[in-house]
Formats: structure tokens, sequence, C-alpha cells
């Protein structure tokens, strides 16, 4: 009848995150995770996802250095 679509879950959004950061383009990040070009686009305009671990060693290694201690 018609096509299953599945959600772009975490792991993808993380994917897509590191390879926008690689400054990939778009259409590669699409065919490296098998969707269409508008969907990276969709989700990097309206889902961009914020991950507040994936810093923290770089936070914990700036308060070791000198920094004022909590």
């Amino acid at each position: 009848m018609g096509e299953h679509y599945s959600q772009i879950d975490f792991a993808e959004r993380r994917r897509i995150q590191d390879m926008r950061d690689a400054k990939m383009p778009v259409t590669a990040i699409a065919e490296a995770l098998g969707r269409h070009r508008s969907t990276i686009h969709r989700e990097i305009r309206r889902n961009f996802c914020y991950d507040p671990f994936r810093d923290r060693g770089a936070a914990e290694g700036f308060q070791g250095q000198g920094g004022v201690a909590a």
C-alpha cells in the first residue's frame, strides 16, 4: 500500500551531528544514512539535538586546570 517510514533515532542524530561537525555535505550524510537529503535538512532545521554528555570531558578538563573550585 504505502511506504514505511522510520523515525530518526538518537544514534542517527548523533551521526548527523558528527558528520556536520566534519563539514560533510548534506547529500553525503543522506547517502551514508540511507535517507533522503530533505529528511536530513529537516532534521537539522527542526530537531538538532544537544547532548550535554558529549562535551563533558572538555568541561571537566577545563575545571581541573586552575579553574575555580565549586
